[in-house]
């Protein structure tokens, strides 16, 4: 049996992959810091602008949108950039070349990313934390299912949304 702990570090070694420098990047999540991860090797992201996501969730309250994108997302990670209204879903490396979707954009191979402390789960300020926390190493957001939500924010087109709790 995993324990918690266990599945913890196992995901936080997973990411650490991406990292130029495992150590650095390892240091500064210790210290509560973020750390940059390079998209292309074991992941990609999608970066999905906060008001296509809030447009989507039907709210712009910080926890209604991360239990959504938990829902929607199947329980996929997904990092809050608050600093720059931003989430970014992470997905395999290979969703990036059928995307087709708008009002979203795969990152390119190579892309760093801000990446938050494993642990860090809430934001405070223009921190950026997990929206939705990666479950184990390699358990991704399915790119069909980033791409139904984005469709459905664009195509309720300029619908203010509601704060729906």
């Amino acid at each position: 049996m995993t324990t918690g702990v266990e599945r913890a570090l196992a995901v936080e070694h997973w990411l650490l992959i991406s990292a130029s420098d495992v150590s650095d990047a390892y240091w500064a999540w210790k210290e509560g810091d973020v750390t940059f991860l390079r998209c292309g090797a074991r992941f990609t992201a999608v970066r999905l602008p906060a008001d296509v996501v809030n447009r989507a969730a039907g709210t712009r309250r910080a926890r209604a949108v991360d239990a959504f994108l938990a829902e929607a997302l199947g329980g996929g990670p997904v990092i809050v950039s608050n600093g720059h209204h931003t989430y970014y879903a992470l997905v395999s490396r290979a969703a990036g070349r059928a995307w087709a979707s708008r009002g979203a954009a795969v990152l390119a191979p190579g892309t760093w990313i801000e990446v938050p402390p494993p642990s860090r789960t809430e934001g405070r300020g223009k921190e950026a934390y997990w929206a939705v926390s990666m479950r184990e190493p390699g358990a991704l957001c399915r790119a069909d299912l980033v791409a139904a939500m984005v469709e459905s924010a664009v195509s309720s087109g300029d619908e203010s949304c509601t704060d729906r709790a």
